[in-house]
């Protein structure tokens, strides 16, 4: 019996990203860099925004060898005029935003009684607010454009420990709903409602 003919299914190609403009926030280590490498492996171009400029200038010249053309504003994410200016120059760059990658976060690890208020305010700024402005900043460029995807990534630590250690982190515990939420709700309030064609994973 003949052997039955086989298929040529290139999966990869079904999610080719091939010319789609992609920001990605906290890309020069772990994740973050991981997403900017996939990016450009998908065929996007991408840029990412750091606030350590020393560690962008270790990376991007990896990357650049690896004959990707990247560019990596640097900006403090909690600054909504840092942002604001990293978000434009990206879109300049780009010339336009098509996906948003929220990298970013911070968190610290201890007992729940032990973290201070100082502590809470930093993964806020950086892990919820900052993820909002950014979603909006983009957001803007997106819907003048055809629309775009939005990612706020979560983490999934928001369970009690067994040790009674809490892990506090603006993408988890009480905070997660608000990283989640937050810019899955504002895709569906600009003007001109859902013909945007934002999407908010």
């Amino acid at each position: 019996m003949p052997s039955p003919p086989r298929l040529h299914l290139d999966v990869l190609a079904k999610y080719a990203l091939t010319g789609r403009k992609a920001v990605v926030t906290g890309g020069n280590r772990g994740l973050g860099l991981a997403f900017v490498r996939a990016l450009f492996e998908a065929g996007a171009q991408v840029v990412f925004i750091s606030r350590d400029g020393a560690r962008n200038d270790l990376v991007v010249p990896g990357i650049r060898t690896e004959g990707y053309r990247v560019a990596a504003p640097v900006a403090d994410l909690t600054s909504k005029t840092e942002l604001a200016d990293a978000i434009d120059s990206a879109a300049s760059r780009l010339g336009g935003i098509d996906i948003l990658v929220n990298n970013s976060g911070t968190c610290f690890h201890g007992g729940a009684v032990d973290v201070k208020e100082e502590e809470w305010d930093a993964v806020f700024d950086l892990s919820v607010k900052a993820l909002f402005n950014a979603s909006v900043l983009a957001a803007e460029h997106m819907k003048g454009n055809g629309g775009g995807s939005i990612e706020p990534l979560c983490r999934s630590r928001g369970n009690p420990s067994a040790d009674g250690v809490a892990d506090v982190t603006g993408r988890a515990g009480t905070a997660r709903p608000e990283t989640v939420l937050i810019p899955r709700g504002s895709a569906g309030h600009w003007p001109s409602g859902r013909k945007t064609g934002l999407r908010v994973s």
